[in-house]
């Protein structure tokens, strides 16, 4: 993909508005002004506010969405999923005719329907993204230049997205260090994340609900081992956010889920009959599964 300058370096954006302070807006305001780009940023959360300007997270901030707006020429909705459609709303008639749209939301045929409906003559400027990059942490607290270093973004732009608005999304991201800038239809990506992501999020929060409901939950948690503490390390993500991404990808997380219940209903009947071969076929296959897909090392 395009992208980089002549001499190899990714080309640098030159104003950059970000909506919404937390990891991933924070993170991206850090990385940008690491790289000397001006960054205007707006959240509504008066202590965020506060926080990003103690802390130099952007060059200005303020709750107002048109101040952030003036003289970007790309702005970053880094809000929760139920978010951004009233953001879309604020901004649509605010947008210049050169300035570019994008998200970083991990849902995005909502994001796209919506965007379709409400940015009117702005819609070809709006490319919509996908850092895959994250922490179980959340907020501005936990923002960190250094978050996108080697992440993969994925872009679902629309056939008549702007060829111009792609390219300046892909420069942002290999900017701040992405190292595979992808595209794919909207709803290839959410079925692909809701299998990735959101089912193994939801996972962890079950085994973890399911474990401290049990009458010997102290004792069962005290002596854990360390691959509990690593399976179940996403638990701690932010339940307000993972609900709202649970809901809009709910159609393709339900599928997830019978899949998975499958797989577990294989394993009950296995244990039930005491089948040692096929315990160890099942176990040996998905060993060799992640060593294929997750650690090729």
């Amino acid at each position: 993909m395009s992208g980089h300058s002549g001499s190899g370096v990714p080309a640098q954006p030159g104003r950059v508005a970000i909506y919404g302070v937390g990891l991933i807006g924070g993170s991206l305001a850090l990385a940008l002004r690491q790289r000397k780009v001006w960054v205007s940023a707006c959240d509504t959360d008066p202590a965020t506010v506060a926080y990003a300007m103690q802390h130099g997270i952007a060059d200005a901030i303020s709750a107002d969405p048109a101040a952030a707006l003036q003289g970007a020429e790309l702005a970053v909705l880094c809000v929760p999923p139920a978010a951004v459609p009233g953001l879309l709303s604020t901004l649509a008639p605010l947008l210049g005719a050169e300035q570019v749209l994008s998200d970083t939301s991990s849902i995005k045929r909502r994001v796209v329907e919506v965007a379709r409906t409400t940015l009117g003559a702005a819609w070809p400027n709006f490319v919509p993204a996908h850092p895959v990059a994250g922490t179980e942490q959340s907020g501005v607290g936990a923002a960190d230049a250094a978050l996108f270093h080697n992440c993969q973004v994925i872009l679902t732009p629309a056939p008549d997205t702007a060829r111009r608005a792609v390219h300046q999304v892909e420069q942002l991201w290999r900017a701040v260090g992405a190292v595979a800038v992808r595209s794919m239809e909207a709803a290839r990506h959410d079925a692909l994340l809701a299998a990735g992501s959101h089912l193994p999020h939801l996972l962890a929060f079950a085994l973890v609900d399911y474990l401290a409901g049990r009458a010997d939950a102290t004792e069962v948690l005290r002596y854990s081992a360390g691959g509990f503490a690593d399976f179940t390390r996403i638990a701690a993500s932010d339940p307000r956010l993972w609900t709202q991404i649970c809901l809009a990808n709910r159609d393709e997380l339900l599928t997830c889920i019978r899949g998975f219940s499958d797989r577990l209903e294989a394993l009950t009947q296995i244990l039930d009959r005491a089948d040692a071969a096929a315990l160890e076929g099942f176990l040996s296959q998905a060993g060799q599964s992640r060593q294929r897909y997750v650690d090729p090392r």
